[in-house]
């Protein structure tokens, strides 16, 4: 069963591929829209050098568990350890706010849990996931876990069985079993497939597969013939990384995440060693591969944060930025470090861990360097929790896509009064903002306003949501509610972002919502599109005035032109345009007027009130 132990140039030429995928990816350099699948080349590449390890081992009777453990340590921990200390200097000097946020996922990194603490807060109230930057480590943690648990499966085989054909058979009925449950959570949960062992081990069991494979396929096929197939599947890969086989065009994992894994599959299965495989450059880079990962992420957000993020040459200057600290990385971290007892690395790692959790525990204001920040902070951090559940009504107005429907209340949708008219406000998030000062003004009108939002979910019976609790309440709001409640309303209010959808889907969702509610003869208003950024407003807010970075630089251009497609299509007239009342309100609170990157607070929903009363409540509820 043992395969050549001669180097596998075409194993390294792949992971020069897999890391310039990525990287390519994540600065957003044009024509790499699926470079996404760079990740998937690096599991397929680990399954194999995992199977390829253990079994040598297992067959030499020279393999011992705890060994295997401890050269994993050696591998993995040296460089990420580093870029977990630098970062966090990096981010309390720069970018302060984000200390916390930086802590909490430097202590489930550095425990290689980042992919399990990601899916618990994978929730649309969660952050953007562009601006973590330590997301990247979730891919670490899935191979991590994949390490620990796959020698024993193996040596379970080998002990009860001690056949090839039994670590075959088990080694892919394992494929089978993990393939079919990401199948599965593709659909049912989406972020749970993208984000768990059990949903990706069968990319690195493919590896596996290949390795046990690989004698047979040398005496089946030529060398002529593997060459081909090789070339082929990297032609293939080519392909995926420029999304000319459209793999972005889907959720992912998908069935479409069979094409990278099984062509990565193929070649390594080939073992055919192609002139272009051994050019110094691609062998390189497949050294640095690991630290060019670790490194490229964090680089890439602080660069979102300085507005460098666009243009060709930008993105070029980040790449070879992130190219030299890998370069780095790789010969003062990773080769320094290598010869280290893994007894000192443990520690090691122990000791960042430890200072960190006790970081984690002082107060927030403690943590950051600028006074400026001492201000803001705590009210950064807990606005989530402390306000905004009063400001949406969380549990009853509004629903979390982190909820279960059958929880929701629903009993405040019997409010309808008689004595009053009653208009509903139904839309996203950003209907649920304005949760709290709607029915204030209502009640100052003499109407009464009931409320049925949820999060990243257009109030159309024609759109789609990948949360499931939002997608059951606008079914039951669009299949009995208003069926049956629909002599009751005189109006109905929408708000979303409607920046989230390119014009075309929007229409669609419009046109839908139109044709449903003209059925009862209820009218519709929609509020406007607010403006968002890139980043957490607060954090834009700071930089700007510590380094005189404009606000516009920040604005995500997407809302103005989703704000100036409504304001000339079909619904104009019922279209209350809110955008950028900011810059034409005072505020004595504006530092915070909207507390994430792109929902009002409490306080900026104040320079909101004269417009929507104006508009909403004079013009069209009055009416």
């Amino acid at each position: 069963m043992i395969a050549s132990n001669n180097f596998r140039y075409d194993i390294s030429f792949l992971r020069c591929i897999a890391v310039l995928a990525v990287v390519l990816y994540h600065f957003k350099f044009p024509y790499t829209h699926g470079g996404f699948i760079g990740v998937d080349i690096f599991f397929v590449i680990s399954g194999y050098l995992m199977t390829k390890i253990v079994l040598t081992g297992i067959e030499s009777t020279s393999f011992d568990l705890l060994s295997f453990y401890l050269r994993r340590v050696v591998r993995i921990f040296p460089a990420l350890m580093f870029l977990l200390v630098a970062v966090f200097f990096l981010t309390q000097l720069f970018l302060g706010l984000k200390i916390p946020g930086y802590i909490d996922s430097a202590i489930w990194s550095s425990v290689f849990l980042s992919n399990i603490k990601y899916y618990l807060t994978s929730g649309y109230f969660d952050g953007a996931s562009k601006t973590n930057l330590l997301l990247h480590t979730w891919s670490l943690s899935v191979e991590w876990q994949f390490y620990m648990i796959y020698p024993i499966f193996l040596l379970f085989i080998n002990k009860i069985f001690k056949s090839r054909i039994a670590m075959i058979v088990g080694i892919s009925t394992l494929t089978l079993i993990s393939f079919i449950l990401c199948a599965i959570y593709s659909i049912k949960d989406q972020s749970l497939a993208f984000y768990m062992v059990h949903t990706r081990a069968w990319e690195m069991l493919l590896g596996g597969i290949a390795f046990v494979g690989s004698q047979w396929a040398e005496r089946i096929m030529s060398l002529q013939v593997r060459s081909a197939i090789t070339m082929c599947s990297l032609l293939t890969l080519a392909l995926c990384i420029t999304n000319v086989i459209p793999v972005a065009h889907y959720g992912w994992p998908s069935a479409l995440t069979l094409i990278p894994a099984i062509v990565t599959f193929l070649v390594i299965l080939s073992n055919s060693n192609v002139s272009i495989f051994t050019w110094r450059l691609p062998n390189f880079i497949s050294d640095v591969s690991y630290s060019w990962y670790l490194w490229h992420w964090p680089i890439a957000v602080f660069a979102l944060y300085f507005t460098v993020h666009e243009g060709v040459n930008n993105k070029i200057l980040l790449i070879m930025l992130s190219f030299v600290a890998a370069i780095c990385s790789y010969f003062f971290v990773e080769k320094k470090m290598y010869h280290w007892k893994p007894s000192y690395l443990l520690y090691l790692a122990g000791s960042i861990f430890t200072l960190f959790l006790l970081i984690s525990n002082l107060d927030y204001s403690r943590l950051v360097i600028y006074d400026s920040e001492k201000k803001i902070i705590n009210d950064f951090y807990t606005y989530k929790d402390s306000i905004a559940p009063r400001q949406y009504d969380f549990g009853r107005g509004h629903i979390l896509s982190t909820s279960n429907f059958q929880d929701w209340d629903q009993s405040h949708l019997d409010k309808i009064r008689p004595d009053v008219d009653n208009y509903l406000l139904i839309g996203d998030s950003h209907a649920g903002m304005f949760g709290n000062l709607m029915p204030d003004i209502a009640l100052t009108k003499n109407v009464n306003i009931l409320q049925a939002s949820g999060d990243a979910t257009f109030p159309s019976p024609a759109s789609h949501t990948d949360f499931e609790a939002p997608k059951d309440l606008f079914k039951y709001i669009f299949d009995s509610y208003i069926p049956e409640n629909h002599q009751h309303f005189k109006g109905v209010v929408i708000s979303a972002n409607y920046a989230s959808y390119d014009d075309e889907t929007l229409l669609n969702y419009i046109d839908s919502t139109e044709k449903y509610f003209a059925q009862f003869d209820i009218p519709v208003i929609y509020i406007g599109q607010t403006e968002s950024y890139i980043i957490d407003y607060p954090i834009a807010n700071l930089l700007s005035s510590r380094y005189g970075v404009s606000l516009n630089r920040y604005i995500d251009h997407r809302t103005s032109e989703a704000n100036n497609f409504l304001k000339n299509s079909h619904i104009a007239s019922r279209y209350v345009d809110i955008y950028d009342v900011k810059s034409n309100t005072s505020n004595e609170d504006e530092t915070d007027y909207i507390y994430d990157a792109g929902h009002l607070s409490v306080s900026g929903l104040k320079m909101y009130k004269d417009i929507l009363e104006r508009e909403v409540f004079e013009k069209f509820i009055s009416n």
